[in-house]
């Protein structure tokens, strides 16, 4: 099934995307990125290719293996609470820790001094629009 959306359903950009943040290429080797310590792969075989790597991670996500929150937090690290509506569904930017992104508010806030500012709204529901898929909101815990 994995394979299916991969080459299927699954955009160009989304898959170039996907390659992109997960694997680098030096020369004719294929290596995968390490995000934040965890540069394990889902199974051994997913280490084969960036394709294999998408099915392995896509079944994984459709078995129901990981919430959203531990799949975020795979990515991003811990979630803390948010500055603003104190949900803990708040993630740091990995590259600039004065940028962080709120799931259950859909705001991506910048720090400025000492205060977090909204700096762009609804980003889930403007990309999930432009998917054409339907859209829930994340619910405060």
């Amino acid at each position: 099934m994995g394979h299916l959306v991969h080459f299927e359903v699954a955009t160009e950009i989304t898959i170039k995307e996907f390659t992109k943040a997960s694997w680098l290429r030096i020369g004719p080797f294929r290596l995968r990125k390490f995000w934040k310590g965890h540069g394990m792969f889902f199974t051994p075989y997913s280490a084969i290719s960036p394709e294999e790597d998408f099915a392995e991670v896509y079944a994984g996500i459709m078995a129901g293996l990981f919430d959203q929150k531990e799949w975020l937090e795979i990515g991003f690290g811990p979630a803390s609470p948010c500055p603003i509506c104190g949900a803990v569904w708040f993630f740091l930017d990995m590259e600039d820790d004065q940028r962080g992104i709120c799931a259950t508010c859909d705001t991506m806030y910048l720090r400025v001094d000492t205060q977090w500012i909204s700096f762009k709204r609804n980003l889930g529901r403007r990309r999930a629009e432009q998917l054409g898929i339907p859209w829930t909101p994340i619910r405060s815990d």
